[in-house]
């Protein structure tokens, strides 16, 4: 990756300016003097689309373009990364998808031909109403990221009548984050599936004294509104960390950060080791487990199931509650835990029940027990940390709660063994007492705002439905975020075919692992759509292109949805018109449903926004606000002050609750994860322990198939760039930011120096990587030679390098042609039952490039 020069940067934004064209020897022309010579400027509020976070920010127009963007301050959390300050690199972007295109050579050639918007928009609308005659609706699969229509895009292919509206969640953080928290809090989705959103809780930076980051990148994974600014004010205010990772993130801090390397994979054997030690030194919080949890509950030895439960009501915020009640033992008769006064922790006890002796334990005393092997010596040899360190930070740990934490995370989902991660950082800290508590882990709260538009039920079962129901794998599997198994589903036809494909932003070719089979599947449909201002893999393989503008070029709907500990309101408006020949979301989508639907349908739906334009979303949203006290409501301020860029901000609460388990207590046991135990063994299902109550060393496919890998040999770990946005051109190919990826070696491989030196390797040198499951596949990548990567890792940015599929490289300047992206090389797995993807479970081999 070359650096900008001076003259590139400025010869760049010129072509940026002028649509690409250096035009020359043009006389100069008077011209009307207007307020814009005077330096009048326009501030426009920005919701941040360089990453998928919504940072609010402010846009400085001056002769209608962009010339700054920053922070918009009017938040506690305010604050913008580089990526946000990039923006008019996007915009500018002399490379950017300019016109409608239709497919003229093979897919993946990237060969188009331009086109007008009216031939576009006729062929998809053409196509989806041939399928509607056939009614096979359900063989039509939308799916958005980044989407540039909220409200509007998914809710018409919903009215079209398709079920399948595939999210990306299953390539990132579903399943494992939602049910590794929900099924011990509460929560659930549609299909009964432990279920709260990757924004439902967060650790509580600001005022922790200690923490413990697990595959967490502060720089990079760390959104700035509101979890950077967080972690910026906790540092500032003392608190320390420990980063167990096979890669010291230097984000964290060079000087005060304390590594602790870690095997690729192993992260539950380490979490089940700080638990041994919490057990052992009884570092847990005795008053919390006894008022808050289930910690009590008598289980059934045999099954692992309460050894009786009964539905009882009680009054919750004045309204009548149906939960379980169990049984406990209670100064030493056994009673139910409504009837009881002093509830047993620990114990075993045989109780009779209907005449039949069992012998049953507390939950806590089985949690406990199946940690009793897990010695810091055991946990050294499992995962390579010292025996020292697991002592030290369990001990770091008691000594500062409930103030500290174990980070729970975002990409979750790495490797198969990714919701037992999950589960026992959520159980340590329920255990330690910091969950709802400040300086602990704590709920976010937001603000929902009136729907839209209400569609009606699909008649069709989705995909989803059909795999929750017949495949014991797929039994935690998300019902929003599954384009992995829609994929599956491409190549199995089942339950049945699909037929057209319509991306909006996503580029699931870049962005999930198994690329070679997604392009497989991909060129059996009879129609790929693609919606997007910028060029990824994924649209090599598309018949039809539609340009997308960019966030800086639209208006969108008022938003709620904040990584945020108070909730927040507000909106991104329009900068500048859309440049070139693109349209935004909502035009596209207005078109595509008055070309498809029957006119009195999209009077019915459409009507409205066709006549008032986003006006009446807007009303329509801010009309019903809900989950705000009293308090907060009076302060609401009017629409238009939202829309001229005020950011409400509501208060932030501490409150340790359950929220929503079947026993309305926090479930340290999940009595749904016992039963759905019970339920995979009857079904026969050969991971059923995988959904275990109780901590196991569910371990990685890599770690099954090799126990010690060869010194050529490595797991490819990831982590998120601070200037990166996942697999997407918006800052690959930003020239505002070209010069620093040049110098943070954004598209290398590092891996370990002395590893590196034993295999006659120097930084700079070009390396071939393969997955040893698929020789084919080689991808070339600059190596750096690194101390602190873990010896059995090789680490590259998330979605930086070119990787294998890299056809799309050829139409943009300032991308780097090689590079690593472990997606395209992976094995094409699932994550039990979360159907999650491995995207790190795999093992590769490196050699130099000759």
């Amino acid at each position: 990756m070359r650096k900008t020069s001076r003259r590139d940067f400025l010869k760049g934004t010129v072509a940026s300016v002028i649509g690409g064209s250096i035009i020359t020897n043009v006389k100069a022309e008077a011209k009307t003097v207007t307020e814009a010579d005077f330096g009048i400027e326009k501030k426009v509020p920005l919701l941040c689309h360089m990453c998928a976070q919504l940072c609010p920010m402010i846009a400085t127009v001056s002769q209608n373009k962009v010339v700054r963007i920053e922070a918009n301050m009017d938040t506690p959390y305010g604050g913008i990364c580089g990526r946000g300050r990039a923006a008019m690199g996007a915009l500018y972007d002399p490379d950017r998808i300019k016109t409608p295109l239709i497919r003229i050579g093979e897919r993946g050639e990237g060969k188009f031909r331009k086109a007008s918007w009216d031939e576009v928009l006729d062929l998809v609308a053409g196509k989806l109403k041939t399928i509607e005659t056939e009614n096979d609706q359900k063989s039509v699969a939308f799916l958005p990221r980044f989407n540039s229509a909220p409200g509007l895009d998914s809710e018409f292919f919903k009215i079209y009548g398709t079920p399948n509206i595939p999210g990306y969640g299953d390539t990132c953080f579903a399943n494992s984050l939602t049910v590794g928290l929900s099924a011990i809090i509460g929560g659930k989705d549609a299909s009964g599936v432990p279920d709260q959103s990757t924004g439902a809780i967060s650790s509580d930076y600001e005022n922790a004294k200690f923490g413990i980051l697990l595959q967490r990148n502060p720089g990079g994974g760390l959104v700035c509104h509101a979890w950077g600014r967080m972690f910026g004010l906790g540092k500032k205010n003392g608190m320390q960390i420990a980063v167990v990772d096979p890669r010291k993130p230097s984000e964290a801090g060079e000087s005060d950060a304390q590594w602790v390397p870690i095997r690729p994979g192993t992260d539950a054997p380490f979490l089940m080791g700080i638990m041994h030690e919490i057990f052992k030194n009884r570092f847990f919080d005795l008053d919390y487990l006894k008022k808050y949890t289930n910690a009590d509950m008598l289980i059934n030895v045999a099954t692992g199931l309460p050894a009786q439960i009964r539905q009882i009501e009680k009054e919750e915020k004045g309204k009548s509650v149906k939960v379980l009640d169990y049984l406990v033992v209670s100064d030493g008769v056994v009673t139910f835990k409504s009837e009881a006064k002093n509830a047993t922790l620990f114990g075993s006890f045989d109780v009779e029940i209907e005449g039949v002796k069992i012998a049953c334990k507390t939950s806590l005393e089985m949690i406990q027990q199946s940690v009793e092997h897990c010695t810091p010596e055991w946990t050294q040899e499992q995962t390579s940390i010292p025996a020292t360190s697991i002592v030290q930070l369990a001990k770091k740990l008691n000594d500062t709660k409930p103030a500290c934490f174990i980070d729970r995370g975002y990409r979750a989902e790495r490797y198969a063994s990714s919701l037992r991660e999950k589960l026992l950082i959520t159980q340590i800290n329920v255990l330690l007492g910091t969950l709802g508590v400040k300086g602990g882990v704590f709920y976010n709260r937001s603000v929902k705002t009136a729907k839209y538009i209400h569609v009606p039920h699909a008649t069709d079962m989705s995909i989803p439905q059909w795999y929750l129901k017949n495949d014991p794998s797929s039994a935690f599997m998300s019902d929003h975020y599954y384009r992995r198994t829609w994929i599956k589903t491409v190549l199995s036809e089942k339950p049945y075919k699909q037929r057209v494909a319509i991306f909006s932003g996503q580029n699931i070719v870049g962005g999930s692992a198994g690329s070679g089979e997604i392009i497989k599947a991909l060129k059996t449909l009879e129609m790929i759509v693609a919606i997007s201002p910028f060029l990824n893999e994924t649209i090599m393989y598309a018949d039809i292109v539609m340009p997308d503008c960019t966030f800086l070029e639209r208006d969108e709907a008022i938003n709620t949805s904040y990584k945020s500990p108070i909730p927040t309101i507000g909106v991104n408006r329009k900068a500048v018109e859309p440049m070139y020949d693109s349209k935004d979301g909502y035009c596209i989508i207005m078109q595509l449903a008055k070309r498809t639907l029957k006119a009195e349908v999209f009077e019915q739906y459409f009507g409205e926004f066709e006549r008032e334009g986003i006006m009446s979303l807007w009303k329509k949203q801010y009309s019903k606000l809900s989950g705000l006290n009293d308090a907060e409501m009076a302060t609401i301020p009017p629409l238009e002050s939202i829309l001229n860029g005020r950011i409400w901000v509501g208060e932030k609460h501490y409150g340790i609750k359950a929220k929503g388990t079947p026993t309305g207590k926090i479930e340290l046991y999940s009595t749904y994860l016992a039963k759905k135990r019970a339920e995979l063994q009857e079904r026969g299902y050969d991971r059923a322990e995988y959904a275990s109550p109780l901590p196991m060393n569910n371990k990685p496919y890599w770690l099954e198939k090799k126990t010690k890998l060869a010194n050529h040999e490595f797991i490819p770990i990831t982590g998120f760039h601070p200037l990166g946005s996942f697999t997407g051109q918006q800052t690959k190919n930003n020239t505002l930011l070209q010069t620093l990826h040049h110098d943070t070696n954004a598209d290398a491989v590092f891996i370990n120096h002395q590893k590196g030196i034993t295999l006659g390797l120097k930084t700079d040198d070009i390396v071939e990587i393969i997955n040893i499951d698929k020789p084919e596949l080689v991808v070339k990548a600059r190596v750096i030679l690194s101390e602190v990567v873990h010896p059995d890792a090789l680490f590259s940015y998330y979605g930086m390098g070119a990787g294998y599929f890299r056809n799309m490289t050829k139409g943009l300047r300032n991308v780097s042609k090689i590079g690593l992206n472990p997606n395209h090389i992976a094995n094409f797995a699932f994550n039990p039952l979360t159907t999650g993807h491995s995207s790190q479970d795999f093992i590769i081999s490196i050699r130099k490039s000759v």
